[in-house]
Formats: C-alpha cells, sequence, structure tokens
C-alpha cells in the first residue's frame, strides 16, 4: 500500500499495488535456423527437431545461426555444448561424412528442447582404376601396371584361360569379358577395372589358340580320291580321242 497525505494534512489517499509473479515460462522453442548454404530438410518448423542439411565434398566448413522465438526468454542456449546468444552465427567444419551438430535451448522453468543437424559432407570417391597384378595360370605374361595389351598362346583343347588378378584399390571391382568359348585364331579378353568413381579401365589379352590339323586319314584319302578321280579323267579323254580317231579312218 502507498499512503499520500494531502497539503491540508486531513486528506489521506492510499494507493494499492498489486504484483503478480508469473511462473516461469517453460517454452524453449527456436524461431529459425539459418544455414550458410543449402538448405535443411524438412524445411525449418520450430515444431521439428530433426534436420539433415547435404553438402558437397568442396565445402568444407558452413555457418549454422539458431534463432530464439520471439518472447521467449530462454535460460541458456548452447551449441555443441558452448553457451552462445539467439541469433550468433556458429561456423562448423566439416569431415567427409555425417557430422552432427545440437542446438540447445533451455526455458525459464528448466524445460529442455534439443535441435539436431546431421550435416552431410559428399565422401570423396577413389579414381584408382589400375591392376596391381595379373597372371594366367599356366602362362607367362610380363605385367606392368601401365601396360595394357598382352598376348599368349594357347593349345588347341584350351576353350578359356584361368586368371588372376588383384586391384591397386580393394574399392575397384573387375568384369572379364570374352574368355568363354575360345575360337581357333585370335580371341581378346578383356579385363575392365571399374573404379569407386565409375571410371574404366580395360586390359587386353590377345589369346592365340592354335588352329586345329586337318584329320591326316582323311587327308591322305582325299588326295587318293583326287588322284584317282584326275587319272580316270585322264584315261577316259584318251579313249575318247583314239575312238574319234578310229572313226574318222573309217
Amino acid at each position: 500500500l502507498i499512503t499520500v497525505e494531502g497539503y491540508d494534512g486531513v486528506t489521506v489517499s492510499v494507493y494499492k499495488i498489486v504484483v503478480e509473479v508469473l511462473p516461469p515460462l517453460s517454452t524453449a522453442l527456436l524461431s529459425d535456423i539459418i544455414v550458410s548454404e543449402g538448405s535443411l530438410t524438412p524445411g525449418f518448423s520450430s515444431e521439428v527437431t530433426a534436420y539433415t542439411l547435404t553438402l558437397p565434398y568442396t565445402s568444407a566448413a558452413i555457418g549454422i545461426t539458431p534463432v530464439v522465438a520471439p518472447g521467449i526468454f530462454q535460460s541458456a542456449l548452447t551449441f555443441n555444448g558452448t553457451s552462445i546468444t539467439s541469433g550468433e552465427e556458429r561456423t562448423v567444419s566439416l569431415n567427409p561424412g555425417s557430422n552432427i551438430v545440437t542446438i540447445r535451448v533451455v526455458a525459464e522453468d528448466g524445460t529442455q528442447l534439443v535441435y539436431a543437424i546431421n550435416l552431410v559432407r559428399a565422401e570423396i570417391y577413389s579414381g584408382d582404376n589400375y591392376l596391381k597384378s595379373l597372371a594366367v595360370i599356366d602362362y607367362y605374361i610380363p605385367f606392368d601396371r601401365n601396360t595394357f595389351s598382352y598376348t599368349i598362346q594357347v593349345g588347341k583343347d584350351v576353350n578359356k584361360v584361368n586368371l588372376v588378378y588383384e586391384c591397386s584399390d580393394e574399392k575397384a571391382t573387375v568384369t572379364i569379358e570374352g574368355n568363354e568359348d575360345l575360337v581357333f585364331g585370335k580371341n581378346t579378353v578383356l579385363i575392365v577395372v571399374t573404379a569407386e568413381n565409375g571410371s574404366e579401365r580395360v586390359y587386353r589379352i590377345s589369346v592365340m589358340k592354335e588352329i586345329e590339323e586337318p584329320n591326316n586319314f582323311w587327308f591322305i584319302t582325299s588326295l587318293i580320291l583326287l588322284g584317282t578321280t584326275v587319272v580316270s579323267v585322264a584315261a577316259c579323254s584318251i579313249i575318247i580321242k583314239r575312238f574319234r580317231k578310229e572313226e574318222s579312218t573309217i
């Protein structure tokens, strides 16, 4: 109560002031999370606490600014455990892959709400598409990782060569082409090495398969038949000539 006495010493005015103490606020919300590059997924909403932000490999760092909702006087705001003020930008260094950022808002009554952002920086993929080693079982090739063409000779009964190889990068893959049902003469076997980033390198092996020789029995028989035919034709020709000569004489 406040009592005010008038100038006449008689009049007295009494004022009553009622002070209402409100309970501590229990709301702990952000009104926005501002990022210096890209955009959050899903788009920001005060009630949504989990986000993802995908960034290219070239992004080594990003700025993030948490903003507390208007009218909310938080007792604490922390960014990855460090106290900050609303609207203060924090720079986050990024490693390739997943980087987790947490923003904790603490209301007056101690109520807490944690926002989490998964910052995903793209990985850099290897372009190593070389072979570390290459061998053909039972045959010698002078392998060198920078030599991409080889030649071997195989017997007529070989339908497939057995390859042993190892990639320079364990994340690379290998596919083999042309190593089935080898034909007589030249065959080209391809060893295609695909790097982690999708680039390809091809090693070639020219497989010279021995040409099958004709069967000797049938070869000799054919020669005999051919010779017999030639002799028969010649004999017939001589007989016909003599017959015609005799007819002309008569």
